[in-house]
């Protein structure tokens, strides 16, 4: 089945371009396309609609922790996608994959796990997460 790549809805707002080197973590705001070489963490906030498309120069050295991601490059470590993660022939990724929904063309290659958690369990996840930091903790006086 094929598919028409869409472009982001609201253009992208952060670029490593090719041949740039970025050591330190990005916290992105919008889409960003990264071409070059990041070692560091790359991070958006899961309520948004972010995308990160990272090329086949692209390489990451860190985890990423973004909505959508479409990956043709290489990401060493591990990798957190809310929504949809896509992953081209040419992507690599050596580290585990946490994901919602996953398209992973032949070629793309893993050394890792893949961990598949829906929404569902997430949102049930953080609920009881909140239940048990909420819970007052009750000691026992020994004896």
């Amino acid at each position: 089945m094929r598919y028409k790549k869409q472009a982001p809805k609201g253009g992208i707002r952060t670029i490593v371009g090719a041949g740039t080197r970025l050591y330190g973590d990005i916290q992105l705001a919008g889409d960003g396309l990264i071409t070059g070489y990041v070692k560091g963490n790359v991070t958006a906030n899961r309520d948004e609609e972010v995308r990160l498309i990272v090329s086949r120069q692209g390489r990451i050295e860190g985890s990423v922790v973004v909505p959508h991601l479409v990956l043709n490059g290489v990401v060493e470590g591990d990798v957190y996608a809310t929504g949809l993660l896509e992953l081209g022939s040419t992507a690599r990724v050596m580290g585990d994959l946490k994901y919602n929904m996953l398209r992973m063309a032949v070629g793309a290659e893993l050394i890792g796990r893949l961990i598949h958690e829906s929404q569902e369990y997430r949102v049930q996840k953080d609920e009881t997460a909140a239940q048990i930091g909420a819970a007052p903790s009750r000691r026992v006086a020994s004896r």
